[in-house]
């Protein structure tokens, strides 16, 4: 006896990580630096950091789901080069991390981050 029978096919499963892109280091102080990149779809937010390439640091994973990430590290040493890399995982699992980058802290006696910043600290001024 032959009958009619209804199927489902279930869709492959997600084995792509997040695509990471536009990496960049802002709002960079003696002790601090902001750190952001989006990605392609949902996914969590995290930075390894470090004096070299073995980065020694991280932040603290935060789990919630976005494409524009953002992470301030703080307690950073002044006038250093510090090495990062950032990590997003989608809810598939799929963990993308990203190649080096580098940033820079401040020396800690400059005044602001407008040209006149840098002359303001070398310069006596005369009223």
């Amino acid at each position: 006896v032959a009958g009619d029978f209804t199927f489902t096919t279930l869709a492959p499963p997600d084995t792509t990580p997040p695509v990471i892109s536009v990496v960049a280091s802002t709002s960079i102080t003696s002790t601090s630096a902001t750190i952001s990149w989006t990605t392609n779809e949902l996914s969590d937010t995290q930075v390894e950091y470090g004096p070299t390439t073995g980065y020694g640091s991280s932040s603290t994973l935060d789990t919630a789901p976005v494409t524009s990430h953002t992470v301030a590290l703080s307690g950073l040493t002044a006038n250093s080069l510090y090495h990062y890399r950032v990590k997003s995982r989608d809810a598939a699992g799929n963990l993308q991390t990203s190649g080096d980058f580098t940033v820079t802290t401040l020396d800690g006696t400059t005044v602001g981050t407008e040209p006149w910043g840098h002359f303001l600290n070398h310069h006596s001024l005369r009223g």
